[in-house]
């Protein structure tokens, strides 16, 4: 199993996949929060932790998490080298556990490297303005972690789907669609069923609520997200272990 891990370890490392979603992520989470802080006031202090510059990331981390858990697969699928991996491993049951470790891994760095951008242009356009910023570092710990755990259960949910639908362009953009629409279509028929769903359950974890639907606690949400995952993971799998290559 070591060896498989590592074979997918440096697959995503020498590939241009993650870098490029890792720059698009931290391309997106900077301007986003420039854009926060050049029309908020904040007064003469603000704690670091409670800045509204933490909201994009509940949209922009699980987009480039669940792209990068789809491409993880359907990268493979689409241009056929999944065929040696399985050659060399023919056991698909841990061919898929290694990328899930991979991929899970990985989804947490491109989360934290949002923060921490995210964070650190805050600190220093606030220290410009003169605002005094505050920070506990429990409450910046919860924080990390919190994302962190939002980029890997995203990203597994993404591998969960490239590993059922294998076709890169449905996958990609069947998840996208349900992403950035179809919650919120859900939430307009019943709030009550989407607050239960991957989206609301993902903001209810950071603490902020995705629309009008009350969020569930934070421990809830991750919860339910961590179930979507295992959902997601558990039906890929399955595909992914009876479909012919």
């Amino acid at each position: 199993m070591k060896d498989q891990i590592r074979s997918e370890y440096r697959k995503l490392r020498t590939t241009r996949t993650i870098w490029g979603l890792l720059a698009g992520l931290v391309a997106l989470s900077g301007l986003a929060t420039w854009g926060i802080l050049a029309s908020t006031s904040l007064g003469v202090s603000a704690a670091l932790t409670a800045l509204p510059v933490v909201v994009p990331l509940v949209m922009v981390v699980p987009v480039f998490a669940l792209v990068l858990g789809v491409r993880a697969y359907t990268d493979e699928a689409r241009h056929g080298s999944i065929m040696p991996t399985l050659l060399a491993r023919p056991d698909r049951r841990r061919v898929a556990g290694a990328k899930f470790v991979v991929v899970a891994a990985a989804g947490a760095a491109l989360a934290l490297a949002a923060i921490v951008v995210t964070l650190v242009i805050s600190v220093v356009w606030l220290a410009v303005d003169g605002v005094a910023v505050t920070v506990a570092a429990g409450s910046l710990a919860v924080l990390l972690v919190k994302v962190a755990a939002l980029g890997m259960l995203w990203s597994s949910i993404g591998l969960g789907v490239g590993l059922f639908v294998s076709h890169q362009v449905a996958a990609i953009a069947g998840s996208l669609v349900w992403l950035l629409v179809g919650e919120n279509l859900v939430e307009v028929i019943s709030a009550g069923v989407a607050k239960v769903l991957p989206v609301h359950a993902g903001t209810a974890l950071l603490g902020i609520s995705a629309g009008d639907a009350a969020p569930v606690a934070p421990l809830v949400g991750a919860g339910l997200l961590a179930a979507w995952a295992a959902l997601s993971l558990g039906a890929g799998t399955r595909a992914f272990m009876r479909r012919d290559i």
